[in-house]
């Protein structure tokens, strides 16, 4: 059945705070929790959520974030306390939701109009709570009761061709015929021929949700349990074997690895970030109070967090002002590399730290113009001796010549000549 939606009304977001851990916060005017978030490209993301006196809610932006549009696609989906659990795009047009009190809806306009389809064995009762699609025509949802329902054709109709063992809430396909389910029973589920058969993987008493893959051989899954203890485990070798690679004492809902290095885990008022492929994590400054549900990078520096109260978060540094890129012990204290020099907009610095050269590790960059006026200080979050490089964004500044220059107490560094054309 053809649904109309009832197009929206605002367009969200006119308020944005950058804070210090270099996070901007858009507000979406809403209470709802946003559990969601995909981007297609820099410019056509989706957001989505809900389990507020304000029902489900569905979100698009157009211009990388900056404003969020709301659409609301029918009585069904606008009940109280109903919410958007699983959405999937296959690009910007077509994409899929799921969730609480809801059927499956589907778009093929970028979600102006939706049409609904009853899955398998639907009632108030059932959740779906994770999509996948392959393609426009096969995909899978995953939910309550440890249903596995797939289409061939387009989600126009569903079969029901599994009943695991535990909710599921996640799912993530690797190629036509292999992938993987996360399931509240404490493991992942494997398929190698589309769903005909499943193989068990126990991995401990968590209920695990987000699954994701960064190639055919490598992905994570996180989880968490009652006493609010997290584990995110990894696998290598194609989900054989997994091996548990953080253990965090708050809830953790997500998990985005941008490559084979770099990536982030979010929660409950927490996100952390690895660049060691899992090594080792540090927690980053949040940009405030909030649960942090899921996660959308597109480079180790651009990405998007949504959040509770209708909050949706941007990073251009990759959440902290400055990430190491080098464990050398560089020679001396200086700013090796500014580039692109000239530039537009976006200004990437490189700077070369050997601590024991430091009587105070407290370190300062400064930007000053023509006329030896400052218009930036930062302080850097720098503990260690290694080649560092952080990005600025000039936006608001006029075109001109300015200077660079990184401070302590004790020592400046020889100030570098920057050209900025807008």
């Amino acid at each position: 059945m053809e649904k109309r939606i009832i197009y929206t009304l605002i367009i969200f977001v006119i308020f944005s705070t950058t804070l210090k851990s270099q996070w901007t916060v858009y507000h979406t005017n809403t209470s709802m929790n946003l559990y969601k978030i995909q981007f297609i490209n820099e410019n056509t993301g989706f957001a989505a959520g809900g389990e507020s006196s304000e029902g489900a809610g569905f979100f698009k932006t157009s211009d990388g974030g900056i404003s969020w549009q709301r659409y609301t696609m029918s009585d069904t989906i606008s009940w109280n306390w109903s919410a958007i659990y699983g959405m999937y795009f296959v690009n910007a047009n077509t994409g899929f939701v799921s969730g609480r009190y809801l059927r499956i809806f589907k778009t093929t306009n970028g979600g102006l109009n939706w049409q609904s389809v009853i899955p398998p064995y639907y009632s108030l009762t059932q959740i779906y709570n994770a999509l996948y699609f392959i393609n426009e025509n096969t995909g899978y949802a995953a939910g309550r009761y440890g249903y596995v329902c797939k289409t061939t054709n387009g989600g126009l109709n569903w079969e029901l061709i599994a009943d695991l063992d535990g909710n599921l809430h996640g799912v993530y396909f690797i190629n036509q015929n292999t992938g993987f389910f996360s399931s509240a029973s404490g493991g992942v589920y494997k398929t190698t021929n589309s769903g005909q058969n499943f193989s068990f993987y126990y991995l401990g008493d968590f209920g695990f949700g987000s699954i994701r893959f960064i190639s055919e051989l490598t992905g994570y899954v996180v989880g968490y349990n009652a006493l609010d203890n997290s584990r995110i485990f990894r696998t290598t070798n194609n989900g054989q074997n997994w091996e548990n690679i953080l253990e965090y004492n708050e809830e953790l809902y997500d998990v985005f690895f941008i490559n084979a290095y770099t990536g982030y885990t979010s929660g409950w008022n927490s996100i952390l970030k690895t660049t060691n492929s899992g090594i080792g994590w540090n927690e980053i400054n949040k940009p405030e109070n909030n649960s942090f549900f899921s996660i959308h990078f597109f480079d180790p520096y651009y990405g998007f967090i949504t959040g509770g109260v209708g909050r949706i978060y941007r990073t251009t540094s990759g959440g902290v002002w400055i990430n190491q890129i080098s464990t050398e012990v560089p020679t001396g204290f200086k700013i090796s590399n500014c580039y692109p020099n000239p530039f537009n907009s976006e200004l990437k610095v490189q700077i070369e730290l050997n601590t024991r050269l430091l009587k105070n590790p407290e370190l300062i960059l400064e930007i000053y113009n023509i006329l030896g006026t400052k218009v930036i200080e930062k302080k850097l979050e720098i503990n260690n001796i290694g080649k560092y490089e952080t990005k600025l964004r000039f936006d608001d500044y006029t075109s001109g010549i300015y200077f660079i220059r990184v401070k302590s107490d004790f020592q400046i560094t020889k100030p570098k000549k920057i050209i900025y054309l807008k």
